[in-house]
């Protein structure tokens, strides 16, 4: 017996302890109420609730113990306790309200337990041992489909139309279930069809899960197992734990169809001739594949993806997932990933492995095939640039042939939901918090005549100043600054201003060194003279590259060919979060973005001369 010992002082109630309950439970939670001399005379009846559900009464004898309502354990949740008390007079006393934690429990009230026998080691279906203990572990974590569940009839389905695609079953589910399900239009693919998003609100949720689909196409079957997965979430939800927790705890945004053009015309292709799922950000410039597009983000399909990403990576989103459909060219399920340990905890290798002990079947094996890939796509993005959990599933299954599509698409289903249920009990969000601009102002002036730099012929080690910064997100980056020299000749003097990310292998150190685009070469006169100079960068926050690539590098280097002072340096270095499709321009006139010759407006922030960071390089 799990018993809860709560005391009733007048109209105060108290927990006095607190084991665990579990859901599923059925006449083992018992409530032993103690009461002092205020409760003499009056009829006393226990009052439970789970959540916002419907309260139960239990009247209680003179022992004050009752058992727990199983209706009130058949789902996780707060369980609400109260007291009742009424005399011959009339006169009532209300508790205040106790609340108990009911936590998952093993019985979700529809499981069906697959036995073993304990002579052979094997179930009835021929699984080992081994495999059915997986089952048996793991069955309470995965997605079932209710058993009165029927999928939509997709035959009247216009395949020309994206609208009629969904309405068969999300503008439906928006229409049927308002207060949970909103539409909105995201944005127009490059025909011009609409490219809609459709949320799933629970009313307690505490996470986000984004789920994008069909950038190609082969098949309707993506579409119709999401439809199918959502409309058993919202039909079914309250006779089952799982579906009951998904359903309240998470927020889903799904964006079913994220290239139109490409579903109708069954290609991997837009009208543009370019495969959207590979215009990403991430490993764009090193992908060998051919019909990536001229430049990421350069179709309007990848638009509102990356515009959600951003939105939603401000909330606790702890899974992007991109649901695709093979050709039926092999069989199994691939999973493509990119590593992430930007986040404290990756549950996404973990929850995949589990997959093909659940749906094996006793004549056919179907493995999951994880693999880790560079490649531009939507989900890399969502890692590469915001640290979130994600993959790319692609199903497909040789065996099932268009005559056996719904048997083929009920265990997509189970596949998909046994996936986002793992991922929203386990996956931990990034959760990093927004940047904002950020301004640094480096300034220095030599106090006496004997204090400055001599320049020599070459910039290299010639660096007159250095400053580093370590940034948490994407940034495009503009320095703006100026040197002041005295020279006693006329003579040319260079200036080379350099912006890099330490670790960085595509805009490292020595290839910026080597470029003279930012280069700032005049001719000295006599006396004092002022040289602009400024430079941009693009930098991205990422971990992939074996060093981190967090820290943006200041040098600014200069050189003469004849001897030159430098008596003060003064710029500005501006990072201005990006959102990683934007080119950096810079804002202001060369080399003047703030004017510090006055001596007066030197800025608080100061850098003292010389700062230089060997160890950068």
């Amino acid at each position: 017996m799990n018993l809860l010992n709560l005391y009733a002082n007048g109209n105060l109630l108290t927990l006095g302890s607190r084991p665990m309950t579990t859901s599923g439970s059925v006449n083992y939670d018992t409530c032993a109420f103690n009461f002092n001399d205020d409760w003499k005379g009056f009829d006393r009846t226990a009052v439970f609730a789970i959540g916002d559900a419907v309260c139960y009464a239990v009247e209680l004898d003179d022992t004050g113990v009752c058992k727990i309502p199983k209706e009130c354990l058949l789902k996780t949740g707060i369980l609400k306790i109260g007291v009742v008390g009424e005399d011959d007079e009339g006169t009532i006393i209300s508790t205040n309200i106790v609340t108990q934690r009911v936590v998952e429990g093993a019985n979700n009230g529809e499981m069906e337990f697959t036995p073993v026998n304990p002579e052979t080691g094997n179930n009835e279906d021929g699984i080992t041992s081994d495999e059915s203990a997986v089952h048996l572990l793991w069955q309470d974590d995965s997605f079932e489909l209710s058993p009165d569940f029927i999928l939509d009839d997709y035959s009247n389905v216009d395949e020309t139309d994206i609208h009629s695609v969904y309405n068969v079953v999300f503008t439906k589910l928006a229409e049927e279930y308002p207060s949970y399900v909103t539409a909105n239009v995201e944005g127009q693919d490059y025909s011009g069809n609409d490219i809609m998003s459709f949320t799933f609100t629970g009313n307690d949720y505490d996470r986000v899960i984004l789920i994008t689909a069909n950038h190609f196409a082969s098949s309707y079957m993506t579409v119709r197992a999401l439809g199918g997965f959502f409309k058993n979430l919202c039909e079914n939800y309250k006779k089952n734990a799982n579906l009951n927790f998904l359903h309240s705890k998470v927020k889903f945004v799904v964006l079913p169809v994220v290239c139109p053009e490409a579903l109708f015309g069954k290609s991997r292709h837009n009208l543009n001739g370019v495969a959207t799922f590979v215009n990403y950000d991430h490993f764009f410039d090193e992908s060998p594949i051919e019909d990536k597009g001229e430049c990421s983000f350069s179709e309007p399909e990848t638009i509102p993806v990356i515009s959600l990403i951003d939105v939603l990576s401000e909330e606790k989103c702890v899974l992007h997932c991109d649901f695709e459909c093979g050709n039926f060219s092999d069989v199994g399920k691939k999973v493509y990933y990119k590593a992430n340990d930007i986040t404290p905890c990756n549950e996404l290798h973990d929850t995949v492995s589990k997959f093909d002990t659940r749906y094996e079947q006793t004549d056919l094996y179907y493995s999951t095939e994880f693999i880790e890939t560079n490649a531009p796509i939507a989900t890399n993005y969502s890692t590469y640039l915001y640290g979130i959990n994600a993959c790319s599933v692609v199903w497909s299954n040789a065996r099932f042939t268009t005559s056996a599509m719904n048997e083929a698409t009920l265990k997509y289903i189970k596949f998909m939901g046994t996936l986002l249920l793992d991922s929203a009990k386990k996956c931990i969000s990034a959760n990093r918090p927004k940047t904002g601009t950020v301004t640094k102002h480096i300034a220095w002036r030599g106090n006496t005549e004997t204090d400055y730099v001599a320049l020599t012929s070459s910039c290299t080690p010639m660096w007159v100043s250095g400053y580093k910064q370590r940034l948490k997100g994407n940034f495009n980056v503009t320095v703006n600054g100026f040197i002041i020299v005295d020279s006693e000749y006329e003579t040319k003097v260079r200036v080379k201003p350099l912006l890099y990310q330490k670790g960085s292998p595509t805009d490292d150190y020595e290839q910026r060194f080597a470029t003279q685009v930012f280069d700032s070469e005049q001719t000295m006169h006599q006396g004092l003279n002022t040289i602009p100079f400024s430079s941009t960068i693009s930098c991205k926050y990422s971990n992939i590259y074996g060093g981190i690539c967090r820290e943006l590098y200041t040098v600014i280097a200069a050189a003469s060919g004849k001897e030159v002072k430098v008596i003060a340096v003064s710029y500005t270095v501006t990072a201005i979060p990006s959102d990683g499709r934007n080119s950096v321009e810079v804002l202001s006139p060369t080399g003047l973005a703030s004017d510090y010759t006055d001596e007066n407006t030197m800025p608080v922030f100061e850098v003292k001369y010389p700062e230089m960071y060997y160890d950068a390089i």
